[in-house]
């Protein structure tokens, strides 16, 4: 499978599989609008201008379309314009950026953006989406996406999953089947090379998400069963229990290392910087907690050096003011005088190549 770093919009504007339609095109070309600020302008930058215009046309005067209906075909236009973008084009972190800008606009208080609230239909489209995945069969007249596009949206995907909560299923189902499933062609499942390469796009996209979810054993409790499906479900080649967990990241890291002789020699360079990855995640999540342990106890002995201090000291023949709130607890003078607020250390891990 060949990928360019190029980004073609061509068909998505003429009649293709994958055309967008009046009202899409016009969604693309603000986005192509935003995409071709001067070199100097940040992703967020860009992003912002494309959601500032698509925020005007997005009225029923502007677009024709009712609020409603405007917002769910937008998913379904960037989704298709996702498909289009290769991972490492710098227009994927533009698309990422617009989809946390929206979520932004949609907590705020004007009614007209309510609409645009935790991303509304964004999950129902993406999961739609994921119906149309490649298959060994790669009927020419269907609709599914090209081993390419499948790639690309996967890589998308992936960035959204490293930023926001609440996509876990996605990767657990592409590293099921590139990971831990056997590599033999199944005709109903993208070519064994294929699945691969987009399981190793998820743990290069969002490695530290993957890594804190296994160490949090997320969806390990998920309620599977007949009536509600197997979205963690674990592939024949690992044993493991469902969900996320320490032992099932392992068994990614081992697999990988093992699949070499099993694909084709152009992914054995994106196979190792997976394992990079891996390793890198594991030890800058190490250090921040290591750094975490040391800042907690410099907090703890520099308390117990002001306590000390302080138990020290001659009483004063002057009343002393009463610094204690009901409940016996620091009013929140003194909680800011000696030091008692804590430091915010949930700062995010960047596992992401680039």
């Amino acid at each position: 499978m060949v990928g360019t770093n190029e980004v073609d919009f061509h068909h998505l504007k003429t009649h293709g599989s994958r055309y967008l339609g009046t009202i899409g095109v016009r969604v693309l070309e603000l986005l192509e609008s935003a995409l071709k600020l001067s070199p100097p302008t940040s992703p967020e930058s860009k992003a912002a201008h494309f959601v500032h215009n698509l925020m005007k046309f997005s009225s029923i005067e502007e677009s024709g379309l009712e609020p409603e209906d405007f917002v769910w075909q937008f998913w379904d236009y960037l989704i298709n314009i996702a498909s289009q973008v290769p991972p490492c084009s710098p227009e994927q972190d533009v698309l990422v950026e617009t989809v946390i800008l929206l979520e932004v606009i949609g907590e705020g208080d004007k009614p007209k953006n309510q609409l645009w609230k935790d991303l509304g239909d964004f999950d129902i489209a993406v999961r739609e989406t994921w119906n149309l995945s490649p298959t060994v069969q790669n009927k020419k007249d269907s609709y599914e996406l090209t081993e390419s596009e499948w790639l690309n949206l996967n890589s998308f995907m992936a960035r959204i999953h490293d930023n926001q909560t609440g996509w876990g299923k996605f990767p657990i189902w592409e590293l099921h089947d590139g990971l831990e499933s056997p590599l033999s062609p199944q005709e109903y499942k993208p070519t064994p090379d294929t699945r691969v390469r987009v399981a190793i796009e998820w743990i290069l996209r969002s490695s530290c998400r993957l890594l804190l979810d296994s160490l949090l054993h997320s969806y390990s409790d998920y309620p599977e069963g007949p009536d509600k499906g197997y979205p963690y479900r674990c592939g024949p080649l690992y044993s493991g229990v469902s969900g996320c967990s320490l032992e099932r990241w392992c068994f990614w890291k081992r697999r990988l290392s093992e699949i070499k002789a099993e694909v084709s020699e152009d992914l054995h360079s994106a196979i190792d910087e997976a394992i990079e990855t891996m390793i890198r995640t594991e030890k800058d999540l190490g250090e921040r907690a290591k750094l975490s342990i040391t800042q907690t106890i410099s907090r703890a002995e520099s308390k117990a050096e002001i306590e000390a201090k302080t138990s020290s000291t001659p009483a004063s023949d002057e009343p002393k003011e009463n610094t204690m709130d009901k409940g016996g607890l620091p009013n929140n003078d003194t909680v800011v005088d000696e030091g008692y607020v804590e430091e915010d250390g949930d700062e995010k891990c960047n596992g992401r190549i680039e």
